[in-house]
C-alpha cells in the first residue's frame, strides 16, 4: 500500500508540472495576447483618432457649407418673397384691368345690342310705312287716272273771260259768194191755225266743280321722324274729289295718301321743320268737289 501511495504521490507530482506548465503557458499566450490587444487598440485609437479629426475637419466643412446654404436659402427666400410679392401686385393690376375691360366690353355690347335693336325697329318701322304709303299712293294714282280720264271726258265750268288781245292784221278779203234773188216786198198773208204741241226734250247732263282747301295746325319738332300733323278727307256719296295735293306752311314734309274704308279717304300728313325747337305747322290738303251727272 505504501508503494501505491508513492506511485499516487509521483502521478500527482507529474500532474502538477504538467498543470503548472500549461497554466505557465497559457499566462504566455495571454500576455502575447495582451500584447497583441493592446496594440490593436492602440491602432484602432490611432485610426479613431484619424477618423475623428477627419470627421471634425469634415463637420466644419459641413458647417460652413451649412452656412453658406442658409445664407444662399436666405437670399434665394428673400428673392423669391419679392418676386412672389411682384407677381401678386401684377397679377392684382391684371385682374383689375381683365375687371375694367370686361365692364367696357359688356357696356360696349349693352350699348351696340340696343343701338342695334332700335335701328332693326326703326328700320322696319320705315320698310311698313313706306310699304304702306306705296300701297296708298299706287290706289291714288290709279284713282286719280281713272278721275282724271273720266273728267277729261267731262265739259269743264267755263273760266272767266281772258284780256282783249291785241289787233290783229287785216286779212286777205275774201271770193265774193254768189248774188242773191231780188225779190219784192209781198203783202202779208193771213195768219195760219195754231200747230200742235211738241213733246218737252230731256235735259243734257251738267257738272259743277268747285276747288276747296281744308287744313290742321300744330306743334313739331326738327326732323321728319316723329308723328306728323294730319288733315283727312272723305269722298261723299253724291261728290266726286279730284285733283287732290298736299302743301304745308313751315313744315319740312307733306305726303299725300290715300285709302278705302269703306269710301274713298284722303290724307295729308306734314312732319318736322328746317329749325330747332318747336314750331307751328300748318297742314293743307287741295281737292277739287265735283257734282256727279243729273
Amino acid at each position: 500500500m505504501k508503494t501505491s501511495i508513492i506511485g499516487l504521490e509521483t502521478k500527482t507530482t507529474i500532474y502538477r508540472k504538467s498543470f503548472q506548465d500549461d497554466i505557465l503557458s497559457l499566462g504566455t499566450s495571454l500576455n502575447s495576447t495582451k500584447e497583441n490587444l493592446q496594440s490593436s487598440v492602440g491602432n484602432l485609437q490611432n485610426v479613431i483618432g484619424e477618423l475623428n479629426k477627419t470627421f471634425t475637419d469634415q463637420v466644419q466643412v459641413l458647417g460652413q457649407e451649412e452656412k453658406g446654404l442658409q445664407s444662399d436659402l436666405i437670399a434665394i427666400n428673400t428673392t423669391s418673397l419679392q418676386q412672389i410679392d411682384q407677381l401678386r401686385s401684377s397679377v392684382i393690376v391684371v385682374q383689375v384691368l381683365a375687371n375694367q375691360t370686361e365692364d367696357k366690353f359688356n357696356n360696349f355690347k349693352t350699348n351696340t345690342e340696343s343701338s342695334l335693336t332700335t335701328v332693326n325697329t326703326g328700320l322696319n318701322n320705315l320698310e311698313q310705312k313706306l310699304n304702306l304709303t306705296k300701297n296708298e299712293l299706287s290706289l291714288a294714282i290709279s284713282k286719280t287716272n281713272m278721275e282724271v280720264e273720266n273728267v277729261s271726258k267731262l265739259q269743264g265750268p267755263i273760266g272767266p273771260a281772258g284780256f282783249n288781245g291785241s289787233q290783229g292784221l287785216v286779212g286777205p278779203a275774201g271770193p265774193a259768194g254768189p248774188q242773191g234773188f231780188n225779190g219784192t216786198q209781198g203783202a202779208q198773208g193771213v195768219i195760219g191755225p195754231r200747230g200742235f204741241n211738241g213733246s218737252q226734250g230731256g235735259q243734257g247732263p251738267t257738272f259743277s266743280c268747285e276747288y276747296k282747301t281744308d287744313s290742321a295746325t300744330g306743334s313739331q319738332g326738327p326732323g321728319v321722324s316723329q308723328a306728323g300733323i294730319r288733315v283727312f278727307l272723305a269722298e261723299p256719296n253724291d261728290k266726286s274729289i279730284t285733283g287732290v295735293t298736299c302743301s304745308t306752311d313751315n313744315g319740312q314734309q307733306h305726303l299725300l295718301s290715300s285709302f278705302t274704308n269703306p269710301a274713298r279717304n284722303y290724307r295729308c300728313e306734314c312732319k318736322g321743320h328746317f329749325g330747332s325747337g318747336q314750331a307751328t305747322v300748318t297742314c293743307y290738303i287741295h281737292y277739287w268737289e265735283c257734282s256727279l251727272a243729273t
